[in-house]
């Protein structure tokens, strides 16, 4: 989630993808990125929230994520997004 998201996108996540895929949520570019697994995905919410290119940024210091952006206007709206995947 970006930086300045509250509580109500952090719940958007729990009701959209726990159930399904119990997605780590949080707000840091390097905790999402960090890990040695086999296969590593970044689900970034509204990427226009964090300042300069997020993909980039994941492509530069994090090789080997799959980056999926979603762009969503509400909290509901996320819930829905995420379903989807």
């Amino acid at each position: 989630l970006p930086p300045d998201a509250d509580a109500a996108w952090a719940l958007a996540v729990v009701d959209g993808a726990w159930d399904q895929h119990r997605y780590t949520i949080g707000s840091s570019a390097d905790d999402a990125g960090i890990g040695d697994l086999d296969a590593r995905r970044v689900v970034a919410v509204n990427p226009e929230g964090w300042s300069g290119d997020l993909q980039g940024f994941f492509e530069e210091h994090y090789p080997g994520v799959e980056y999926l952006s979603i762009e969503a206007g509400t909290p509901d709206e996320l819930v829905d997004k995420l379903r989807q995947l």
